[in-house]
């Protein structure tokens, strides 16, 4: 039996570099061979690339930015054309369709649509004024309630982390808070308000992260 007989029947082959047989889809496909897949497996040819490149990287990035002078205008009506195919309308659509689905099959705890949104607004339009109020008084009896008779630590830490965001925003022009590692508010556990629960963080994280711990957060 020849070996692209016994190819075909087993769909196995034999890598010549790490010499294990592996199924067919761990081979790339080669044109130049009878059996039409490289003699390499995927993984030995990975690392056999990244080795040449890495040995002759001047001369590899040399090949590379000429390659992409000389194909410069195929690859930008590649470009054009894959657009042209991809952002179609209907392909827009299946892709909306797609973000709903996964919000509906993945939805928060305790989210709501926009019209049961509009309708809890609507029962409770006391304008933004009242519930900026309504927020701060609640943030002030949390702060209250987690304040176990602060130290001279705990105050000499604090305005530290006030003096540390002023110094932040004179050096990077950003603003800074004073934010609790873990929050005051949480579904799990809340914080208190201590020098061991301090950390100075950029403005724009602090008001993303909401009352989300610092393990919590997705920073993608």
């Amino acid at each position: 039996m020849s070996p692209w007989t016994l190819l075909a029947v087993t769909k196995m082959k034999k890598c010549s570099f790490c010499k294990e047989e592996k199924e067919l889809d761990s081979f790339t496909k080669c044109k130049a061979n009878k059996d039409g897949l490289d003699t390499l497996c995927r993984a030995c040819k990975s690392i056999k690339n990244k080795t040449q490149h890495f040995k002759n990287r001047e001369a590899s990035l040399a090949r590379i930015r000429n390659n992409y002078r000389k194909n410069i205008e195929q690859r930008r009506a590649y470009a054009k054309e894959y657009h042209r195919k991809t952002d179609s309308p209907e392909k827009q659509a299946k892709a909306r369709e797609r973000a709903k689905r996964h919000y509906w099959d993945n939805k928060p705890e305790g989210a709501r649509t926009r019209s049961e949104y509009r309708a809890w607004l609507a029962e409770n339009s006391a304008g933004p004024k009242v519930r900026a109020l309504r927020y701060c008084h609640k943030r002030r009896l949390q702060l209250r309630a987690r304040t176990i008779n602060m130290t001279e630590l705990d105050e000499f830490a604090f305005q530290e982390a006030v003096n540390l965001c002023q110094l932040r925003k004179a050096a990077t022009g950003l603003q800074w808070d004073v934010d609790h590692i873990v929050p005051l508010n949480h579904r799990k556990a809340s914080g208190l308000h201590c020098a061991a629960n301090f950390q100075v963080v950029p403005h724009y994280w602090n008001v993303r992260k909401s009352n989300t711990s610092f393990a919590e957060y997705d920073f993608t």
